[in-house]
């Protein structure tokens, strides 16, 4: 049975709506890596520096990495 015009657009839309949604789960994901890296890590391998452990400032920016991952992993709710 063919689809009716507004089925195909309904469905082109959802699938729209989700490609949009992935771009965006992805660049907030990217975005709680890069931080993660330029905090923790980039200083340890880079100069051996492990007062990024120590540092209060440090640990702020990880909280804020891990809430933007887990908003990522939360948004992937709202999938079609």
């Amino acid at each position: 049975m063919p689809q009716t015009y507004n089925a195909r657009r309904n469905r082109l839309m959802r699938k729209q709506y989700n490609e949009r949604l992935k771009l965006l789960i992805t660049a907030i994901n990217a975005s709680a890596m890069a931080i993660l890296v330029s905090v923790f890590i980039f200083p340890v391998v880079r100069m051996g520096d492990i007062t990024a452990f120590t540092n209060l400032f440090s640990w702020l920016w990880l909280i804020v990495s891990v809430i933007l991952h887990l908003y990522a992993q939360y948004l992937f709710g709202f999938l079609q």
